[in-house]
């Protein structure tokens, strides 16, 4: 990704709408899988400048010992610091070499998995990094139909269907409990800038800025939405939570968490 779109991220990651609608769908989804005490470890893969673990803190009162993130970039590693929680530097395609202080109960993604040229090698690592009662939760770019220059300027190799995202993580070694897609209401204007297919795009920026009273109604109609679950039928965004388990893979059988 291009250094805009770090600067971008930290800027807006903490107060944004778009953010603010997924930290609380992933918050739930957590709540709803299983609880998070404070032995447990919630490690989020490709962080950021730390928006998601700072709003754990801050608004679910998480910790600062139970969370743990990965990030690559100079800048975001940062800022996440700030965060409180522990932050490695590393690339996600080093996920082997990661020191993680104890096996995770929940492993977060979000919007990570589009930017790795063979995300199922970084899902399978994975797996060595989680409990065996663990939980996966991904959240990616929803359909190729959407894609445009603006995928291309952030550095995306794809984008998924709840299919697709199912399938990359069945044959990684997950398996998936529930996929949803958020954002529905977005899907035209994508579609329109899909289209268009301009380069005009690339310049424009990626979250315009709105005043606090529509921030505050886009957080509350995107909220309810997201509260529909499978009800969606599409999306700019789809979300899937998985678990460990058995896999095929090479000579034979391995056990998620071993």
């Amino acid at each position: 990704m291009k250094r805009p779109h770090y600067e971008a991220l930290a800027e807006s990651n903490r107060s944004y709408w778009w953010f603010i609608v997924r930290y609380r769908f992933v918050w739930r989804l957590i709540q709803s899988s299983g609880t998070l005490s404070d032995k447990d470890l919630l490690a989020d893969i490709g962080c950021g400048a730390g928006g998601f673990l700072w709003w754990l803190r801050q608004e679910c009162k998480v910790d600062s010992s139970s969370l743990f993130g990965v990030e690559k970039d100079d800048l975001s590693v940062e800022k996440a610091r700030r965060s409180g929680a522990t932050i490695i530097q590393s690339n996600i395609e080093s996920l082997d070499s990661i020191q993680i202080p104890e096996p995770a109960s929940v492993i977060t993604m979000l919007d990570v998995l589009e930017h790795l040229e063979n995300p199922g090698d970084a899902l399978y690592l994975i797996r060595k990094k989680i409990r065996k009662d663990g939980r996966l939760i991904i959240l990616v770019p929803a359909f190729q139909a959407l894609w445009s220059d603006w995928d291309e300027s952030l550095g995306h190799h794809r984008r998924y269907s709840r299919k697709s995202l199912t399938a990359e993580l069945t044959n990684s070694g997950w398996k998936v409990q529930k996929t949803q897609y958020l954002y529905c209401a977005l899907s035209l204007p994508a579609l329109i800038r899909a289209k268009i297919s301009s380069n005009a795009f690339s310049q424009e920026q990626e979250f315009p800025k709105v005043p606090s009273y529509i921030d505050w109604g886009l957080r509350g109609y995107f909220g309810l939405e997201s509260l529909l679950g499978s009800l969606l039928p599409f999306g700019t965004s789809v979300a899937a939570l998985a678990v460990p388990d058995w896999v095929v893979r090479g000579s034979g059988q391995i056990r998620a968490g071993s």
